[in-house]
């Protein structure tokens, strides 16, 4: 059997839209993760030591929404579900067709999805009425960077699409060959990018979900550009009985997703009916970059080229290391005599940040949220007034009521 080729890195530790904007005039470029992330979604999935080579990167087309629970959202302008106008009675269009044809903001409906489809909330299957009426207000360019993961060697030709929002993950350029000269290195690369010369990379695609937001990011983000806000969740389109595929992944992780999806479908119920914050989006325009993709193969479009980890044609898994779980630091600083009653308000803001939480933090110092009051909270009125999913809330509730900190 191969083994994993060993690679030289360089010493900066990158974000993904470090990548973008350091390497998106002068691509191709190899990275490794050195900080991984396990995800809502594939796309946003990625485990420590994973190697990939990125090629390009597309921008696909969203619109900004908000649903009538006050939600915000962000859907892909061409989700395979259709739309009605609302204060029309005119006939399905596709969400393309209606944003191209009208001027937002507009109120629309989404029509029953076909048979065997359906929403998938965590491990809650949802009907389309879990919406009610959208209002569209802008539209914005989302960018990807397209890469093909690299595996003993082998660069696989599935692409994969890597929302450069991720802000957790952490990667390296790689450099070299480790214990050979520069000159395997550079034939590497070029056995690399011969390969990538057969792949077709599609430049209007990326994330086929609904994502969700949570308000206090929107109400605190100084740009408001989506490329710069992760996600709180996303609303996902599939086969009634379809299922997240799964790589090796560690048992660890998988109960930890399970619990996660789990809590996560209990806390969209409460969500439905909570009411947002009012706040409005700024205007989003589609970003015109200076920075052109590199010339892309005019081939056939495979579909299967969307879906990343799938198997590979050796029947093995392209991301064989599976995904790893990233472990928070260990802290063990925060004071549990009194736990948080007491405590002001900036000194929860401190101890959010130490349970990973700090997120959070602008939004309780507005709603002026101190230890005492905390206390009179509970984990239902944590996820409604301040969107958090549900096991956030179970972690700072249990912090608040026993000095309990994730070790």
């Amino acid at each position: 059997m191969a083994t994993e080729i060993q690679f030289e890195l360089n010493s900066e530790s990158l974000s993904i839209r470090d990548v973008y904007e350091k390497f998106g005039h002068r691509l191709p470029v190899i990275i490794q993760v050195r900080q991984g992330h396990y995800g809502d979604i594939d796309i946003d999935t990625y485990s420590t030591g994973h190697t990939m080579r990125i090629h390009s990167y597309s921008k696909q087309r969203r619109v900004v929404a908000n649903d009538t629970h006050g939600r915000h959202l962000s859907i892909p302008v061409d989700y395979p579900v259709t739309a009605k106008i609302k204060k029309k009675d005119g006939r399905e269009e596709s969400l393309r067709k209606i944003v191209e044809k009208n001027i937002l903001p507009i109120r629309i409906e989404l029509c029953k999805p076909p048979d065997g489809y359906s929403l998938h909330i965590g491990k809650a299957i949802q009907g389309i009425g879990v919406f009610g009426v959208l209002n569209l207000t802008n539209i914005y360019d989302e960018t990807y960077l397209l890469a093909n993961s690299i595996n003993e060697g082998h660069l696989d030709e599935a692409v994969l699409s890597v929302p450069i929002y991720l802000q957790t993950v952490k990667v390296s350029v790689v450099s070299g060959i480790k214990g050979q000269p520069r000159s395997a290195f550079t034939a590497f690369q070029r056995k690399m990018n011969k390969v990538a010369n057969g792949i077709m990379y599609q430049l209007t695609g990326g994330n086929s979900d609904i994502a969700v937001y949570s308000p206090d990011i929107i109400s605190s983000s100084a740009e408001n550009v989506y490329d710069y806000i992760e996600p709180n969740h996303f609303i996902k389109y599939r086969a009634t009985n379809q299922k997240r595929k799964d790589s090796a992944t560690m048992s660890c992780v998988n109960e930890l997703r399970d619990r996660i999806e789990q809590k996560q479908t209990q806390s969209t119920y409460a969500q439905l009916h909570a009411v947002g914050d009012g706040q409005e989006y700024s205007n989003l325009t589609p970003q015109q970059d200076d920075v052109a993709p590199p010339p892309v193969p005019a081939r056939t479009y495979r579909s299967s080229a969307l879906y990343p980890f799938e198997p590979n044609n050796k029947g093995g898994l392209i991301n064989d290391r599976g995904r790893d779980a990233v472990k928070s630091s260990q802290t063990t600083s925060l004071q549990r005599s009194d736990h948080v009653k007491g405590l002001g308000i900036q000194e929860l803001a401190d101890n959010l940040e130490t349970l990973k939480l700090s997120k959070y933090a602008r939004c309780f110092k507005d709603a002026q949220v101190d230890g005492d009051l905390l206390l009179e909270l509970n984990e239902e009125s944590l996820k409604s007034d301040f969107n958090m999913k549900h096991y956030e809330a179970a972690k700072l509730m249990k912090f608040a009521r026993t000095g309990h900190v994730p070790q």
